[in-house]
């Protein structure tokens, strides 16, 4: 199985890629990928990003990842977003107007209300939104590492895989569609949970899934 996970060089992206390899065996293929052309048939394609949405949506058109995204998902690879890399999966976001994103969830990136501290550091629950034998790390008894100030706000509900408190509001966390996943937190820094969580994704893009 091989793993690819985008550089977009905006973010540490050794640290994701350390935390995959600590839970997967020595027949998984880790490769960082910063051009579209060392693409090589990947069964999972992993986008992290930390900052501000335009910048990383520049950095995908500008390493064409957009193209390779596209065509990668046609043929069946399934792609995880983690941080600013589940915020890219939306149509647009309220902090790049007129910055079109990946358009793979219908829905707007949002900055969280104002009531709460914002950015929102430290670590959270999540509820799953619908029944999962796949990503059973994301109940209540566990706790993410956040760091965010904006959150990705899917039209449709079907489209939400998990929702985190917020003071007295609730932001969606996670998303699911197809071959699809975005998570707001920071699995590689999430502890046991997050190892267990990213043990999740492998299996679910090896099609072990609910």
């Amino acid at each position: 199985m091989r793993v690819e996970i985008l550089d977009l060089g905006i973010n540490n992206i050794y640290s994701v890629a350390n935390a995959f390899a600590k839970i997967l065996n020595e027949s998984l293929d880790i490769q960082i990928i910063d051009d579209f052309k060392k693409s090589q048939s990947p069964d999972l394609m992993v986008l992290p990003g930390l900052g501000h949405f335009r910048a990383g949506m520049q950095q995908i058109r500008d390493r064409k990842f957009d193209l390779l995204i596209e065509a990668s998902l046609a043929q069946g690879v399934h792609l995880a977003g983690i941080c600013l890399g589940m915020q890219l999966l939306a149509e647009m976001s309220e902090e790049a107007p007129g910055e079109a994103g990946l358009c793979l969830i219908k829905g707007e990136v949002k900055k969280l209300p104002a009531f709460g501290q914002i950015p929102h550091v430290g670590w959270e629950g999540t509820v799953l939104a619908k029944r999962s034998n796949t990503f059973q790390s994301l109940d209540s008894k566990h706790d993410f590492y956040f760091v965010h100030s904006y959150h990705l706000n899917p039209v449709q509900d079907k489209d939400t895989l998990i929702r985190t408190k917020f003071g007295n509001h609730e932001f969606v966390s996670g998303v699911i569609r197809g071959n699809v996943l975005g998570v707001q937190f920071h699995p590689e820094k999430s502890g046991r949970a997050g190892a267990q969580f990213l043990s999740e994704i492998i299996s679910w893009s090896r099609g072990k899934s609910d």
